[in-house]
């Protein structure tokens, strides 16, 4: 965050439509939540070591995009869009920002499409965590 101050766990920056008066608030709850993320950070880093970096930004995938893949693969649930940008960051990913608050980053896309057809092996929300009896 130090590098990248708009990064929040919600991505780079707050959902469309908070009111300018509650934005600073929004803002420190929003870093707060990610500082504590510490878990699914390392989660997404270890989920990243299998992405080869290609020498420019993959436009097709944004940061929305592989933060599912990596909830699917990992099996604990819910990691948010600031956790895998911080993780991809951290993992020495270049990015630039997508639409609003999604970056795109360096990624090769036959390691993301390894990465995906893995993760259809999956559920996103394993019975045990999500606490549903079918």
């Amino acid at each position: 965050m130090k590098t990248e101050p708009l990064l929040t766990d919600f991505g780079l920056g707050l959902p469309y439509g908070t009111k300018y008066h509650g934005r600073k608030k929004k803002m420190k709850e929003e870093k707060t939540r990610l500082l504590n993320s510490q878990d699914r950070f390392e989660v997404a880093c270890s989920w990243l070591q299998g992405i080869k970096k290609s020498e420019s930004i993959n436009t097709r995938h944004s940061s929305y995009f592989l933060k599912h893949i990596t909830e699917r693969r990992s099996g604990i649930g819910h990691i948010s869009n600031g956790v895998l940008i911080a993780a991809a960051i951290h993992c020495g990913f270049t990015f630039k920002i997508s639409n609003g608050v999604n970056a795109m980053f360096n990624m090769d896309q036959d390691s993301i499409q390894e990465k995906y057809e893995e993760s259809l092996l999956y559920e996103k929300y394993p019975k045990e965590i999500s606490g549903l009896v079918h």
